[in-house]
């Protein structure tokens, strides 16, 4: 397939059903460039801590499908209004899951390792359905049994689809326009990356994108674009990429 674009919404911006329509017009906006869109996304804040409470309260083990697939649903939940948002605005839109997609993961059940997926079915229903939403940070195993793949593993999932569809890089939508050598919050003079390296990724990165995210496009060779709704620059991250800060702030070197 030939250009496209995989977007992924965490719940610092999909905060809400509230958040439903700036997602929406988000989508929308990268797909006035004429190639089609996959969001994926997170569930709504708090409604994992939420579920994962829910588990411990029933006794679902580590290990079990069930709170796998409990814990999963709130991903679920998302994807299936973000679907009804964009049918309200009579766009063609549709909701798949992992296991339609046939996600493939193996390893611990709570923290697995993305394997597979049926590429030609979903470039076969991007030809039908422009704009798709997946949920993010689950997959199933080789049983068809639900699995997660570690927490802020919706940034691995697309990720991981971005590379599999042969995308050069994947936009992690968050709510900071990239990636800042200090939290921009609380220090006046952070200064915002233009191009990083996975290496200094990892060690500034905290929260805002999942470590073993990082590792895989590491060695997938795949770039992560860290940017905000509505903006038109970022952070840029990859292999051996030059630690060099946006040009638009004071402080213009390569770090040292």
């Amino acid at each position: 397939m030939a250009r496209i674009h995989v977007l992924k919404f965490g719940s610092s911006v999909l905060r809400s059903e509230a958040d439903l329509p700036a997602v929406a017009t988000e989508m929308l906006r990268w797909r006035m460039t004429g190639a089609p869109v996959i969001a994926v996304v997170s569930a709504f804040a708090g409604e994992t801590d939420r579920r994962i409470f829910e588990a411990n309260e029933k006794g679902l083990e580590a290990e079990s499908p069930a709170r796998a697939g409990l814990i999963a649903a709130g991903e679920f939940a998302s994807a299936d209004a973000l679907a009804r948002e964009l049918e309200g605005r009579s766009e063609t839109a549709r909701a798949l899951s992992p296991a339609e997609i046939r996600l493939r993961a193996a390893g611990n059940r709570m923290d697995a390792a993305p394997l597979s997926l049926d590429r030609r079915f979903l470039e076969a229903t991007l030809e039908e359905c422009p704009l798709l939403i997946i949920p993010g940070y689950s997959g199933i195993d080789q049983l068809d049994e639900p699995v997660l793949l570690g927490r802020g593993g919706s940034d691995l999932s697309a990720l991981f689809i971005a590379s599999e569809l042969g995308a050069p890089e994947c936009h992690l939508i968050k709510d900071v326009d990239g990636l800042y050598d200090k939290d921009p919050n609380h220090h006046a003079d952070a200064q915002r990356y233009e191009t990083v390296s996975t290496l200094t990724a990892y060690k500034v990165g905290g929260v805002l994108v999942q470590p073993k995210a990082i590792s895989f496009a590491d060695t997938r060779t795949l770039t992560i674009h860290v940017t905000a709704m509505g903006a038109h620059a970022g952070t840029r991250i990859y292999a051996n990429a030059p630690d060099r800060f946006h040009l638009g702030r004071e402080l213009n070197r390569e770090a040292g």
